[in-house]
Order: C-alpha cells, then structure tokens, then sequence
C-alpha cells in the first residue's frame, strides 16, 4: 500500500493561513513563507492551491 503525500504536515491551525495570506499579498515567495512559517515548500504550495 502507498500512502501519497505522508511525510507532510498539512494540517494548518488558523493563524498559519491568515499568516500565509497576509505574507502572499505582500509578494513573498513560497520559500520565504516557508521558511518563516517553519513548513516545508511543498506544505505552503499545497495550502495555496487549496
């Protein structure tokens, strides 16, 4: 059985997503709100094509 996706963390507490909101407005990249969120590139990424 293979499970997609099991080593990330996407589970996002509220403040997260309004953090990563106000961040994406004011032009951050993706690897910047990572880095300032402490998650992975690909946790963010996911979180904003949701």
């Amino acid at each position: 059985m293979y499970i997609a996706l099991e080593e990330w963390d996407l589970v996002f507490d509220e403040i997260e997503v309004i953090r990563l909101q106000e961040m994406w407005k004011e032009g951050k990249g993706i690897l910047e709100i990572a880095k300032e969120l402490g998650r992975h590139q690909l946790e963010i990424a996911a979180l904003i094509m949701d």
